[in-house]
């Protein structure tokens, strides 16, 4: 809650957008685990339900089964909307204009162990289990000095290039193994 502020723009696309089309991020579109996310172009009168504006740079949280730990980083080109069931939040800026915590490092700590930790005992509901806002909004976290999140950022990206390389050549390999199976 110190760091981040909710963004808690809400339209129901079908009704406050008839006729166009935009740029929808559900939780579909989020990767469990991973923060990879995609944005799809939709037709607004496919989306009955309300929704919540997102901007570039944002941190999308899903709240619903936390436990699959969806949460990306928003780099996407155009603005959009996501599922109500995101908490949508936009990392406070200091006085020089820079955010307090990189929004990239902190959908990664997000996603980890040490959070999920924290939220597991706070999640209510069996068919659908979900994580309330307001508990959301005491999750601690580490506030490390920016060189050292810089650091941290760093070796992230470049162990999540290691494994994206390593599972190009798995899917290279598997592909090899099939056409000598066909043979």
């Amino acid at each position: 809650g110190e760091i981040c502020v909710e963004r808690n723009e809400t339209y129901v696309p079908s009704v406050d957008f008839p006729d166009q089309f935009i740029y929808y991020t559900g939780l579909a579109q989020i990767e469990s685990l991973a923060g990879n996310a995609t944005q799809v172009y939709v037709p607004a009168q496919s989306l009955k339900s309300s929704v919540k504006k997102y901007c570039r740079h944002d941190v999308l949280f899903a709240r619903m089964r936390p436990n699959l730990r969806k949460c990306c980083f928003v780099e996407f080109a155009h603005e959009g909307y996501t599922s109500s069931e995101c908490i949508v939040l936009a990392v406070r800026k200091g006085d020089d204009g820079q955010p307090l915590f990189d929004p990239f490092l902190l959908s990664v700590l997000l996603r980890s162990d040490f959070v999920y930790g924290q939220i597991m005992h706070q999640v209510a509901g069996i068919g659908r289990p979900r994580l309330a806002t307001k508990d959301f909004k005491h999750i601690v976290v580490p506030m490390p000095p920016p060189k050292t999140q810089s650091a941290l950022k760093e070796t992230f990206l470049k162990a999540k290039s290691l494994y994206r390389g390593l599972e190009d050549e798995a899917q290279q390999l598997y592909r090899q193994a099939e056409a000598m199976k066909a043979q």
